[in-house]
């Protein structure tokens, strides 16, 4: 899927001016996810999102995002989004597929994390 065909109705997210965002981003395939940050930050500032209220720490990879993503929590922002990529062919697709996204995806539901957005 491509995010040019997926369309975000900005009508649907609240105004953000008098949040504390936290943004936790993968640096592995960074050329994807420095886009998804870019793009993040974009839609944040277009609904009145303070930049000085945005929080942004980096993790390795994919894998990390849900430690970075606990750490953030600590800080006390109101909002924690993750940006990670994970690319077929780059990972055995049994260790993907079976064990590593499941297990993400069960840690950050656990943490909060519960509105996931994927690009395949």
């Amino acid at each position: 899927m491509s995010t040019e065909s997926y369309k975000v109705d900005s009508n649907n997210i609240p105004d953000a001016s008098n949040l504390k965002i936290g943004i936790v981003v993968s640096r592995w395939n960074d050329s994807i996810t420095d886009n998804l940050l870019k793009g993040s930050i974009d839609l944040l500032k277009s609904k009145n999102a303070a930049p000085e209220n945005i929080q942004i720490i980096y993790v390795p990879g994919s894998f990390e995002l849900v430690f970075g993503c606990r750490k953030m929590q600590k800080t006390g922002v109101d909002v924690v989004i993750a940006i990670g990529s994970v690319i077929r062919g780059e990972t055995n697709i049994l260790i993907l597929y079976v064990m590593l996204l499941p297990m993400e995806l069960k840690i950050l539901m656990f943490l909060g994390i519960v509105q996931l957005f994927f690009v395949f």
